[in-house]
C-alpha cells in the first residue's frame, strides 16, 4: 500500500489538471477571441488659447484618432460632451509653454510631447484609453 501511495497522488494531480483544462476551460477549446479594434477620426474643432508664460496665442485644429472595439461610441460621447472635450483640450494646451509648442525643422519632439499631453488629458477626462493620436492642423502661434 505504501508503494501505491505516490502513484495514487500522481494520478490525482494528473486528473485534477485534466479536469481543469477540459471542463473548467471549456473542453479544451480556444480562448474567446477579442473583439477587433477599429479606428476612427474625430475633428474636435479649432482651439485658440493663450500660451503659458507668454503674450502669444496658439490657434490650431485638433483631430483625434480613436482606436476601440466600437470607436463610434467614443465619438458619439465626444459629440455629446463637447464642452468637456473643448475644456480639456484648451486647458491642456494653455498649460504648455511656448518652448513646448514651437516646432522646428530639425526637432519634432516638442510637438510630439504636446500631442501626447493632449491625448493623455482627454483619455483621463473621459476615463478611457481609446484616444491614440492627435493631429494638429492650422497650427499657428501668433
Amino acid at each position: 500500500m505504501k508503494k501505491l501511495l505516490p502513484v495514487i497522488i500522481a494520478l490525482a494531480i494528473v486528473a485534477a489538471g485534466a479536469l481543469y483544462f477540459f471542463v473548467i476551460r471549456g473542453m479544451g477549446g480556444e480562448e474567446p477571441a477579442e473583439a477587433p479594434v477599429s479606428k476612427a477620426s474625430y475633428n474636435a474643432g479649432t482651439f485658440t488659447t493663450n500660451i503659458k508664460g507668454s503674450t502669444r496665442y496658439l490657434k490650431c485644429t485638433v483631430v483625434f484618432t480613436v482606436e476601440d472595439t466600437d470607436p463610434e461610441r467614443i465619438i458619439e460621447r465626444f459629440a455629446a460632451e463637447a464642452s468637456l472635450l473643448r475644456q480639456t483640450v484648451t486647458f491642456a494646451l494653455s498649460g504648455l509653454e511656448e518652448s513646448q509648442l514651437r516646432v522646428t525643422d530639425d526637432d519634432q519632439e516638442n510637438i510630439d510631447a504636446a500631442r501626447q499631453h493632449v491625448i493623455d488629458a482627454v483619455n483621463e477626462a473621459f476615463g478611457i484609453k481609446s484616444v491614440k493620436g492627435a493631429l494638429f492642423t492650422d497650427y499657428v502661434i501668433s
